[in-house]
């Protein structure tokens, strides 16, 4: 298996709990019943893991700092503080929100599953978590 293949079927498994990628031929292990919210978490996991190779690409190894800045925020983060710092601030933006929305203070994912939250909320929800993502796949990249 290549490594991509072999990154697609860790994906399968740990979100969609599909066994394997290769075709059987049956019905009964080739067609899966999946959650939607599987499917979403498996499409931002293969999307995360592009981006990260794309960040890979183009790591400024003379400067230590990476110049993609569409994945941590728009500001280049040379540090493992600044990285931590932005995840702290975010947390601060985020339980801020829920307090100004009646929200309780749980993870963004939790919160944009629920059923008594507006699509505008669930937006905001959703392009939070991008953001935070973004920036912790940067610190994964950096580490």
């Amino acid at each position: 298996m290549n490594s991509l293949t072999t990154l697609l079927t860790d994906i399968a498994q740990r979100h969609l709990f599909i066994e394997t990628l290769v075709t059987r031929n049956s019905d009964s292990l080739d067609f899966h019943n999946v959650s939607v919210w599987g499917v979403e978490a498996a499409l931002r996991e293969a999307y995360r893991q592009g981006a990260k190779a794309s960040a890979d690409l183009h790591f400024n190894k003379a400067n230590g700092a990476a110049s993609v800045a569409s994945l941590n925020g728009g500001y280049t983060m040379t540090t493992t503080a600044e990285v931590e710092q932005k995840l702290k601030d975010l947390t601060t933006k985020l339980n801020a929100y829920c307090d100004a929305n009646g929200l309780p203070h749980e993870s963004a994912g939790d919160l944009a599953h629920r059923d008594d939250i507006t699509d505008e909320q669930r937006r905001w929800l959703n392009a939070f978590i991008e953001e935070w993502d973004g920036v912790a796949d940067y610190y994964t990249v950096r580490t």
